[in-house]
């Protein structure tokens, strides 16, 4: 049971890698996220239909299991699951997309042997183009919205406001108070 668990997961997994890399890939910049987050509600939901499926191909896992046992199945390897999710976005996605070191390096790299001097480093990434990219992304996603040319938060519930809640939450223990 425990492999089986543990290939379910890993097979939705795989199947939502491969959603993401289509998104990334052929949606607009201003609908990347969306699509990273459609593939991963794709990828849970082929695993809710994996797990499910065991007790129609294998009747006596439900018999010897129960509904309960069964359940549980689907629940651990949608963590199984998630947490793969979870640990890729945060850990290879994120940086790779949002990283300022990482969009250097990628541009150097481009270039190839011929290498870059920063002013056409300059043309190719400037403040003003990361701004302009990672706002379109939050507007596509419907995390922010523009209104009289200003920007207001849209959508308080979702995985990156979750991290930023919980995060904040820690760096408020860590810190030390002041007692002036």
């Amino acid at each position: 049971m425990d492999g089986f668990i543990v290939e379910s997961g890993c097979c939705s997994f795989f199947i939502f890698f491969i959603l993401q890399c289509i998104a990334v890939r052929f949606l607009p910049v201003n609908q990347v996220l969306k699509g990273l987050m459609n593939a991963a509600m794709g990828g849970g939901l082929l695993n809710l239909v994996l797990t499910a499926g065991l007790s129609f191909m294998y009747p006596q896992l439900k018999i010897s299991l129960g509904i309960m046992g069964l359940m549980i199945i689907i629940f651990l390897s949608f963590i199984v699951y998630g947490l793969l999710v979870f640990v890729y976005i945060l850990c290879v996605f994120g940086p790779y997309e949002t990283s300022i070191r990482m969009r250097i390096v990628r541009e150097i790299y481009g270039a190839g042997q011929q290498g870059l001097t920063l002013e056409n480093l300059l043309k190719n990434y400037n403040i003003r183009g990361i701004l302009q990219v990672r706002l379109e992304r939050l507007k596509g996603a419907g995390d922010i919205a523009v209104k009289d040319g200003k920007y207001y938060i849209r959508q308080h519930c979702n995985i990156f406001f979750l991290i930023e809640s919980i995060a904040h939450q820690i760096q408020q223990w860590i810190e030390p108070k002041s007692y002036t």
